[in-house]
């Protein structure tokens, strides 16, 4: 694992990959990027940790979202924040607390965030010459994208 690292970085090109905009007739535009997560308290298979607890697992971390900054928080405490850069689409994952892992056997066990299909997507919107614009979403929830590998002791 990559011991000690408390943010990672989708690329802006890694995003841009994801999609294949067309301006159409009217001529190139404007592309901007967007997270969206549908709903407030979004639940992400995340927990917090909590040293009370026989097997450490906290309260249950929420997601929730503020213009272009999703938070994972639990008990008022933040966990973790997913920010996009809306002009470039680079998407950065940054750890700010501990997250609870399971695998108290693994020093490198890994987590990942949780969601059903469609709850939280990368939004790429086009804008023409014109002003008429389209969107396309890519999911980034369902599938595990975003991990967070335990720093344990080998």
């Amino acid at each position: 694992g990559s011991d000690g690292v408390a943010s990672a970085t989708l690329s802006a090109a890694t995003v841009q990959a994801q999609f294949n905009p067309a301006f159409g007739a009217d001529g190139a535009g404007s592309i901007g990027y967007s997270l969206a997560l549908t709903g407030s308290n979004v639940a992400s298979g995340l927990y917090a940790v909590d040293p009370a607890a026989a097997n450490g697992q906290g309260a249950a971390i929420v997601l929730n979202q503020v213009g272009n900054v999703i938070t994972g928080s639990a008990g008022g405490v933040d966990y973790f924040t997913l920010t996009i850069n809306p002009t470039t689409g680079e998407v950065t994952l940054a750890l700010l607390d501990n997250v609870w892992h399971g695998d108290t056997t693994n020093a490198d066990d890994s987590v990942a965030l949780t969601l059903g299909q469609g709850v939280l997507t990368l939004v790429q919107t086009v804008t023409d010459a014109d002003g008429d614009s389209a969107s396309a979403a890519v999911d980034l929830g369902a599938n595990g994208v975003f991990r967070f590998e335990d720093d344990g002791p080998r």
